[in-house]
This record gives structure tokens, sequence and C-alpha cells, in this order.
């Protein structure tokens, strides 16, 4: 499956991408999600730019179990847990320009053979 959001916000509800499959989103904010902002898992595969992640109840961005999230110019802030989180062999973050800050927990974390890479921070 493969699916794009352009141009939205999401109030009170985050994002999951189960693969296989693609979401690419453009110029999206997503406030006050009820758990986790982005969260790719499964070979899902969630690609985008402009994507804005505020006031999450959990992670602001989460890739586990071989999910992996590529953004540009993306920001999470205010979430409760950890901003990035990256768990699970073969799982991968990949951020260019983002804003991670002000967050309860770790900016950035991996664990279990996962990857992250941060660009033009």
């Amino acid at each position: 499956a493969r699916i794009w959001v352009t141009g939205c916000s999401f109030l009170s509800a985050g994002i999951t991408c189960s693969g296989p499959s693609i979401l690419t989103l453009e110029d999206v904010a997503i406030r006050a999600p009820g758990s986790w902002g982005l969260l790719a898992e499964g070979l899902g595969l969630i690609l985008g730019a402009r994507v804005e992640i505020l006031e999450g109840k959990r992670e602001g961005i989460h890739a586990r179990d071989g999910g992996v999230v590529e953004l540009e110019t993306v920001t999470v802030a205010r979430c409760r847990g950890v901003g990035v989180q990256c768990s699970g062999k073969g799982s991968k973050v990949s951020l260019r320009g983002a804003k991670i800050q002000e967050n309860k927990s770790h900016g950035v974390e991996t664990t279990k053979g996962a990857k992250a890479e941060l660009r033009d921070l």
C-alpha cells in the first residue's frame, strides 16, 4: 500500500505505518497525539518533508522492528517520552534539518541494532 498526505493537521492521534507499506508526508502537523507522533514498524517506510510533531504522550518518532523513517525539515518538541526512538534490527531513522527539543526524556535513543542518522541540525 502507498499513501500520500499533504498539507494536513492531525489532532489527538498520531500516524502508524506497518509494512510492507509506504507513507509520504509533506507539510504535516501532528499535535497532541494520544501515543506517538509517527510510528514505522515491520518494514513500514515513512518519507517526507516539513513535518511537525508537538506534545506527544509518548515518542515523537519511533521506528521499530524493521521500520524506517526518512524526513527532512522536521520538528519534534514537548513529547513526554523520547523525541526520536529507533529500536530493533533493521530499523532506521534518518533526519535532515531536525529540531528536537524540550522532550521529557532523551532527545534520541537507539537500541538493539537500530540506526539513527541526524544531519544539518
